[in-house]
């Protein structure tokens, strides 16, 4: 919602499995909005409309020297499978015992070194 109950931004991800640009027209969005509200009495006034598109990016490494990169530093998905928030704070969480672990002197700091071989599958994988 923009505005609670009278404003709101939509978000359509349409299959590219054929390769073909989406570009519907106003009428062809106006259609599917009123799929989703299952109402066709409810006006619609569409106030803008553009092309958003995210490619899917892994980087490489998670770590350079003592520079440790986790969550949307290291892996961007598109929104369609609403797995970005889910592997940030996975990373999070594998990166914080770890520093607390060095931090605190129960293991060597050569611990940290594990975040790119642990965490990058999972943001290759997704």
């Amino acid at each position: 919602m923009v505005r609670p109950w009278d404003e709101f931004v939509v978000s359509m991800h349409p299959s590219s499995k054929d390769g073909k640009s989406f570009d519907p027209t106003k009428e062809a969005i106006l259609e599917r909005l009123y799929q989703m509200i299952g109402d066709k009495t409810v006006p619609i006034e569409i106030l803008s409309s553009f092309q958003w598109t995210i490619n899917d990016q892994v980087a490489r490494s998670w770590q350079k020297g003592r520079v440790l990169c986790i969550g949307d530093a290291t892996h961007r998905h598109p929104p369609i499978n609403g797995l970005g928030s889910n592997t940030c704070l996975s990373d999070a969480f594998n990166l914080a015992w770890k520093i607390a672990y060095v931090l605190n002197g129960w293991a060597a700091p050569k611990l940290l070194d594990t975040l790119t071989t642990e965490r990058k599958p999972v943001g290759d994988a997704i």
